[in-house]
Protein backbone atom coordinates (compact mmCIF):
# COMPACT_ATOMS: atom_id res chain seq x y z
CA UNK A 1 0.00 0.00 0.00
CA UNK A 2 1.28 3.43 -0.89
CA UNK A 3 2.42 5.50 2.11
CA UNK A 4 0.30 8.31 0.65
CA UNK A 5 -2.90 6.42 1.49
CA UNK A 6 -4.69 5.96 4.80
CA UNK A 7 -3.90 3.89 6.85
CA UNK A 8 -0.39 3.27 5.43
CA UNK A 9 0.62 6.91 5.88
CA UNK A 10 -0.11 6.66 9.60
CA UNK A 11 1.58 3.26 10.00
CA UNK A 12 4.67 4.79 8.40
CA UNK A 13 4.58 7.72 10.82
CA UNK A 14 4.05 5.48 13.86
CA UNK A 15 6.97 3.26 12.92
CA UNK A 16 9.44 6.11 12.37
CA UNK A 17 11.71 7.18 15.21
CA UNK A 18 9.68 9.11 17.78
CA UNK A 19 10.31 12.79 18.35
CA UNK A 20 12.49 14.33 21.00
CA UNK A 21 9.97 13.64 23.77
CA UNK A 22 9.59 9.99 22.68
CA UNK A 23 6.10 10.68 21.39
CA UNK A 24 5.01 10.12 17.82
CA UNK A 25 3.80 13.30 16.16
CA UNK A 26 1.21 12.85 13.40
CA UNK A 27 0.50 15.63 10.94
CA UNK A 28 -2.80 15.18 9.17
CA UNK A 29 -5.88 16.75 7.69
CA UNK A 30 -9.42 16.31 9.03
CA UNK A 31 -9.83 13.06 10.98
CA UNK A 32 -13.63 12.95 10.98
CA UNK A 33 -14.34 11.48 7.51
CA UNK A 34 -15.65 7.91 7.60
CA UNK A 35 -14.31 5.39 5.11
CA UNK A 36 -14.93 1.76 4.23
CA UNK A 37 -11.68 -0.15 4.78
CA UNK A 38 -11.30 -3.67 3.38
CA UNK A 39 -8.34 -6.05 3.32
CA UNK A 40 -6.71 -7.09 0.08
CA UNK A 41 -7.55 -10.74 0.82
CA UNK A 42 -11.24 -9.86 0.90
CA UNK A 43 -10.87 -7.86 -2.33
CA UNK A 44 -9.30 -10.86 -4.07
CA UNK A 45 -12.01 -13.13 -2.69
CA UNK A 46 -14.71 -10.75 -3.94
CA UNK A 47 -13.18 -10.62 -7.42
CA UNK A 48 -13.02 -14.41 -7.53
CA UNK A 49 -16.69 -14.59 -6.48
CA UNK A 50 -17.67 -12.10 -9.20
CA UNK A 51 -15.78 -14.10 -11.83
CA UNK A 52 -17.20 -17.47 -10.80
CA UNK A 53 -20.72 -16.56 -9.69
CA UNK A 54 -21.49 -13.06 -10.95
CA UNK A 55 -23.54 -12.05 -13.92
CA UNK A 56 -21.76 -10.60 -16.94
CA UNK A 57 -22.37 -6.86 -17.26
CA UNK A 58 -23.66 -6.48 -13.71
CA UNK A 59 -21.95 -4.06 -11.29
CA UNK A 60 -20.75 -5.19 -7.87
CA UNK A 61 -19.44 -3.02 -5.07
CA UNK A 62 -16.40 -4.48 -3.32
CA UNK A 63 -16.57 -3.13 0.20
CA UNK A 64 -16.78 -4.22 3.82
CA UNK A 65 -20.10 -2.46 4.28
CA UNK A 66 -18.87 -0.83 7.50
CA UNK A 67 -17.28 2.53 8.16
CA UNK A 68 -14.61 3.84 10.50
CA UNK A 69 -13.42 7.40 10.93
CA UNK A 70 -9.82 8.23 10.20
CA UNK A 71 -9.52 9.10 13.91
CA UNK A 72 -10.58 5.54 14.83
CA UNK A 73 -8.00 4.11 12.41
CA UNK A 74 -5.26 6.14 14.11
CA UNK A 75 -6.28 4.77 17.51
CA UNK A 76 -6.23 1.24 16.13
CA UNK A 77 -2.76 1.73 14.63
CA UNK A 78 -1.50 3.15 17.93
CA UNK A 79 -2.74 0.06 19.79
CA UNK A 80 -1.36 -2.30 17.15
CA UNK A 81 2.09 -0.68 17.20
CA UNK A 82 2.03 -0.43 21.02
CA UNK A 83 2.53 3.32 20.84
CA UNK A 84 1.23 4.73 24.11
CA UNK A 85 2.16 8.36 23.40
CA UNK A 86 1.32 10.24 20.27
CA UNK A 87 0.23 13.71 19.34
CA UNK A 88 -2.03 14.57 16.44
CA UNK A 89 -1.57 17.90 14.71
CA UNK A 90 -4.76 18.25 12.71
CA UNK A 91 -5.02 20.84 9.97
CA UNK A 92 -8.70 21.79 10.05
CA UNK A 93 -8.44 24.17 7.10
CA UNK A 94 -11.13 23.14 4.62
CA UNK A 95 -9.57 20.76 2.09
CA UNK A 96 -11.30 20.64 -1.28
CA UNK A 97 -9.67 17.26 -1.99
CA UNK A 98 -11.33 15.72 1.05
CA UNK A 99 -14.92 16.91 0.87
CA UNK A 100 -16.59 13.50 1.14
CA UNK A 101 -17.34 13.03 4.82
CA UNK A 102 -18.93 9.57 4.62
CA UNK A 103 -18.13 6.82 2.13
CA UNK A 104 -19.28 3.28 2.92
CA UNK A 105 -20.08 0.74 0.23
CA UNK A 106 -23.13 -1.47 -0.22
CA UNK A 107 -21.91 -5.03 -0.78
CA UNK A 108 -25.35 -6.65 -0.82
CA UNK A 109 -25.05 -7.86 -4.45
CA UNK A 110 -21.80 -9.66 -3.58
CA UNK A 111 -23.39 -11.16 -0.48
CA UNK A 112 -26.23 -12.42 -2.68
CA UNK A 113 -23.56 -14.39 -4.58
CA UNK A 114 -22.40 -16.01 -1.33
CA UNK A 115 -19.41 -13.74 -0.65
CA UNK A 116 -18.65 -12.58 2.87
CA UNK A 117 -16.05 -10.19 4.19
CA UNK A 118 -13.92 -12.39 6.46
CA UNK A 119 -11.18 -10.04 7.67
CA UNK A 120 -11.63 -7.41 10.34
CA UNK A 121 -10.10 -3.96 10.11
CA UNK A 122 -8.02 -4.89 13.14
CA UNK A 123 -6.54 -7.88 11.28
CA UNK A 124 -5.87 -5.72 8.23
CA UNK A 125 -4.04 -3.11 10.30
CA UNK A 126 -2.03 -5.82 12.07
CA UNK A 127 -1.01 -7.29 8.70
CA UNK A 128 -0.12 -3.85 7.36
CA UNK A 129 2.03 -3.07 10.41
CA UNK A 130 3.80 -6.44 10.17
CA UNK A 131 4.44 -5.97 6.45
CA UNK A 132 5.62 -2.38 6.94
CA UNK A 133 8.06 -3.46 9.65
CA UNK A 134 9.41 -6.15 7.31
CA UNK A 135 10.02 -3.71 4.49
CA UNK A 136 11.85 -1.32 6.80
CA UNK A 137 14.42 -3.97 7.68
Amino acid sequence: MSPKLVPACFVDQFLRDPGSNNAVELKTNNLDPVRDFISITDVVSAIYTMITAGESGKSYNISSGAGLSIREIIGLIARTTSTPRYTVIEDTTPDKRNTITYSVGDNSKLKDLGWICTSTVEEGVKNLVTTWKGTRG
